[in-house]
Parts: C-alpha cells; sequence; structure tokens
C-alpha cells in the first residue's frame, strides 16, 4: 500500500484490489462517534473540518469514472445510536449518490447478539435520523462484523464471517464459525459482568462536591436533571465553574471526589480523570450553554436530549448522479470468498484462573487491589467478563486458514488493544517499524508489544493479504524476517489516547492526531 494512497487528514485510505475491479475504501468513522469528547469544544457547527467526507466523494468518484465497485470498511458504523447526527445525514448523502457504485458496506463494533442468545446478527439498517427511525431516514444495509471478544452487552458467541462473493448476487453466502465450539473452559458461557465502564457515570458521580461554594449548586442540578431543558440550565451552568479553574484541579478534584464516593476502583478513578476529563474540561469551557454544541453534549453525556435538528449542509460532489448509470453483469467470473474479522481486544495479561468475576469493567488479569476468593475462574479460551487471551487470538488465526482456506482477502474492522483503558498511556502507544524472527524478539514498550504481537500472530498465521479499517490511534507495518510478510494493522475506538479521543484540525490541542496520520504514510511507502 502506497503512502499516497492514505489520506493524511483522517487516517483513511482507499486502494483497488489487484485483478479485481474492486475499490476498499476504509473510513476512519472515529470522528463522528459521539464519544468523541473533541466534537463538542465549540459552537459552531463544522461539517467536514478533516476533509473525510470530501476524500470519500473524490475516491467514489474516482471508482464511478472507471466502472469500479467499492467495499466500504469502518469501525463504528453509520446510522446508529452512537455515530453523530449530523454526519449520519452527510454520510448518508454521499452513499445514495454513488449507491449504484457501492456493493457494500462492512463495520464491526457492535459486538452483541441482536435477537436471541449465541446468535450474532449479520446485517444492520443504517438510519439517516436515529431519533426517527423509519423507510424514509433507512439510508442502507451493513454487514457487521462479528467480535471475538465475547465481552459484550449479550451472551453472544465469538465468531469469524466467511462471505462469499458472487457474481449474479451481491454476498452470495455467509458461514460463521462459532469459535466458542473450540474452547474447553466450563466458565466460557457464564454470565456476562456488567460493569461497563461509562464516563457518563463517572462525571455524573464525581462532580457532587467540588469546592464548598459549588457543592449545593451541582448536587441540586445533578438531582433536577431529569430533561434536555434542566441539563441546559442547570448541570452546564454549575461544570465550568470547576473546568475553569484549570485543567489540573479538574482532574484532581475530580479524581479525589471518584474515589472518596466509591464510584470506580481508585486506580480507574486517577486513570480516567487524568486522559478524557481534561478533554471535557476543555469542552466545558469553550461552548455556550444554549447553543446546539450543549444540545448535543448533554445528549451524549447524560442522556437527556434528543439530537438537535440536522445542521444543513450538503456534500459537494464534482458531477451529479449519471441518468443512465453502470449497468454491472456478470462476466462468468468465479465467486471468491472474503474472510471478515472484528474486535479482537486482546488481553495479553489474561491470567487463567483469574477473577472473571471482578470490580472492573476488564477481569481475569492480577489488579493489585483485587482480593479475596475467586469466584469465576478464568478458563485458558476466555470469559464474557474479560478481552480475549492470546490463546483464543491463535485460534482465530488458526480458523482463517480452516474454513476461509480458500479467500483471496481479508477485511478487518478495527479494536485490537484490550479494555483497561484507564491504564493506556501516549507513552506506550507510540508508534515504531518492527522487525522480528519470532515472537518473542519484540523491542519497545509494554502496549506497543501488545499490538505488534498481534501483528505478528497475523503475519505468520494468515496467509492472505489483509485490508484493516483505520480507527484512531496509530497504525504499525510489521515486516518478518522470517516469513517476509508485509501486513498493515490499526486499532480503533478504544486504541486511542484517552479512549475515543480525536481531535479535528479544528482544535488546538497538543494530543492533536496528525502525528499519527504522518508516521502511517512514512511507514507505507
Amino acid at each position: 500500500m502506497a503512502a499516497k494512497e492514505v489520506h493524511d487528514e483522517s487516517g483513511s485510505y482507499s486502494v483497488q484490489v489487484p485483478d479485481t475491479n474492486l475499490r476498499i475504501l476504509s473510513v476512519n468513522t472515529q470522528y463522528w462517534y459521539k464519544q468523541n469528547l473533541w466534537l463538542y469544544d465549540r459552537d459552531e457547527q463544522i461539517a467536514d473540518p478533516n476533509g473525510l467526507f470530501a476524500f470519500m466523494v473524490d475516491q467514489f468518484q474516482i471508482a464511478e469514472d472507471a466502472s469500479q465497485r467499492v467495499w466500504i470498511i469502518g469501525h463504528i458504523p453509520s446510522g446508529k445510536a452512537d455515530f453523530a447526527h449530523d454526519q449520519s445525514n452527510y454520510y448518508n448523502q454521499i452513499v445514495q449518490r454513488y449507491n449504484n457504485t457501492i456493493a457494500a458496506q462492512f463495520f464491526g463494533h457492535i459486538h452483541k447478539a441482536r435477537t436471541r442468545p449465541y446468535v450474532v446478527d449479520q446485517f444492520e439498517i443504517a438510519y439517516s435520523d436515529w431519533d426517527n427511525r423509519n423507510a424514509d431516514t433507512a439510508d442502507s444495509i451493513i454487514f457487521i462484523g462479528p467480535a471475538l471478544t465475547p465481552s459484550s452487552m449479550s451472551l453472544v458467541n465469538t465468531t469469524l464471517n466467511v462471505l462469499t462473493n458472487s457474481p449474479q448476487a451481491e454476498i452470495l453466502h455467509s458461514n460463521f464459525m462459532v469459535l466458542t465450539q473450540i474452547r474447553t473452559s466450563k466458565y466460557l458461557e457464564s454470565k456476562l459482568s456488567t460493569k461497563m465502564l461509562v464516563f457518563v457515570t463517572l462525571l455524573l458521580a464525581h462532580t457532587l462536591l467540588v469546592r464548598a461554594s459549588l457543592q449545593d449548586g451541582i448536587i441540586s442540578a445533578f438531582n433536577n436533571a431529569t430533561d434536555c431543558t434542566s441539563c441546559r440550565a442547570s448541570v452546564l451552568p454549575a461544570l465550568p465553574a470547576l473546568a475553569r479553574e484549570g485543567d489540573g484541579a479538574f482532574a484532581k478534584t475530580m479524581t479525589s471526589i471518584c474515589q472518596t464516593l466509591h464510584t470506580h476502583d481508585d486506580d480507574i478513578c486517577a486513570g480516567e480523570m487524568q486522559l478524557s476529563g481534561l478533554i471535557m474540561a476543555h469542552d466545558l469551557r469553550q461552548f455556550t450553554v444554549n447553543g446546539t454544541t450543549a444540545t448535543k453534549f448533554c445528549e451524549a453525556v447524560f442522556g437527556v436530549c434528543q439530537q438537535p435538528s440536522v445542521t444543513p449542509y450538503t456534500v459537494p460532489s464534482p458531477r451529479s448522479r449519471p441518468s443512465k448509470p453502470t449497468t454491472f453483469t456478470s462476466k462468468g467470473r468465479t465467486p471468491f470468498q472474503v474472510v471478515h474479522l472484528s474486535d479482537v481486544h486482546i488481553g495479553r495479561q489474561y491470567t487463567v484462573a483469574r477473577d472473571g468475576n471482578c470490580t472492573k469493567n476488564i477481569c481475569c488479569r492480577k489488579y493489585a487491589d483485587q482480593t479475596g476468593p475467586v469466584t469465576e475462574p478464568a478458563g485458558p479460551f476466555g470469559n464474557h467478563g474479560c478481552d480475549s487471551p492470546s490463546t483464543f487470538a491463535d485460534s482465530l488465526v488458526q480458523a482463517v486458514n480452516t474454513i476461509g482456506a480458500k479467500a483471496s482477502f481479508s477485511i478487518f474492522t478495527g479494536d485490537i488493544v484490550e479494555g483497561a483503558t484507564w491504564l493506556v498511556t501516549k507513552g506506550f502507544v507510540q508508534p515504531r517499524l518492527y522487525f522480528a524472527v519470532s515472537s518473542s524478539e519484540w523491542f519497545g514498550s509494554e502496549v506497543s508489544l501488545d499490538l505488534a504481537a498481534w501483528d505478528f500472530q497475523m503475519a505468520q498465521g494468515i496467509h492472505i493479504p489483509v485490508y484493516p479499517a483505520i480507527g484512531t490511534l496509530l497504525s504499525l507495518m510489521l515486516i518478518t524476517i522470517k516469513v517476509m510478510t508485509m501486513i498493515y494493522f490499526t486499532e480503533t475506538s478504544v486504541d486511542s489516547v484517552p479512549i475515543n479521543s480525536f481531535s479535528r484540525n479544528i482544535t488546538k490541542t497538543s494530543g492533536n492526531p496528525q502525528w499519527v496520520f504522518d508516521i502511517q504514510s512514512a511507514l507505507w511507502e
């Protein structure tokens, strides 16, 4: 993959699959994730600050002019409840304009069964208006990649998906490999831990007491914040008073309150407030309480508002839709298979026999503050309250080669790093180029080694090209001397530092992710 194919402003890319008329368009949808707190750092509603929509249109126009079909891959699917409302609408405009060119869309992120236990839905409907879901706002059908990691909001088996693309039918067949059939842990189907880390919970609890002069007002504000009006009238005016005291004071005070109230374990309180808390403090100092951003903030953080009406914007297109679009007909080629992988979330510190039932959102590992008898011992191949162990990732790689032996290539729609997000720092995830002969010969920091280890597993075990969805933080190119395999790898969603944080190029911050995209381009040269 050449450097010129990477869009430096967003970390997305477009590439033609060799010997086909198929183009892969990998879109970094993390910019439009509601939990990306950088979305709320100003009153102005700017439609496409990083030029991602413009990049998509350019690539679709190239494909349309060349009579190519396009597969869109990404991590967070558009048109869902946790996707920014405005951007869902703008994305829909592009989908409708180039619907004759788009052959399929593939995403991850969902992690869970939609209908009944142990069954993963293959399809999702994307809506341009999530609050008004009907036939008029349904914009497209998307394929959702099954997750390796069993941690989910429902008891869902972990799977991979093998798709068969036929000239006569867009997607002829899907074969789900239920990986849990090969597990040996009797705790595999144990009840799911619901202790998911929700930043909103931290915020609501941490700010009950800030200073004596603010205490009564903030407590009253939260007690009365039952709807959008009260959020904007009471909560938002109270919180900036703390934020204006500075990032250090904001993080220190919020951490202390969190630990005092035992809302979460002390290490989670400290880690999260030193990361995401600083972005929230920045936001609270930037927008006005009566603006559109304030409503979006209350909806994303507190869940008490509906999304405001879509900010009017027409995505520019160089040409209108052809009156006689290209008709794609079969040329009699043999159907080809593609393996879809997603959401591996490998817990490199997963420890067999550690407790799968703990006070944190990710268990099955050694924590200094976890004492007492083990109630749910972690098995060798995973637990629903934990991220997946490396042994289970090995089984995924083996399964790809078994049931996907005839596949032409694979797509990977993101999420690699474990969910202990309060432990991740930028210093641990600086990307670098790795050379290795065996998995034991890594050089670098702890988390970087974890990331590179997944690359090594894929490079040695999966012998087909892999097209990843560029997500949030970084991209590594691994060249293994032993197998001489080049593979491109990215993490999404929880792998940013702080989690889900992608500042836009209109934001003045030392945490701008542009350095990530510069390194990606250099590595892909």
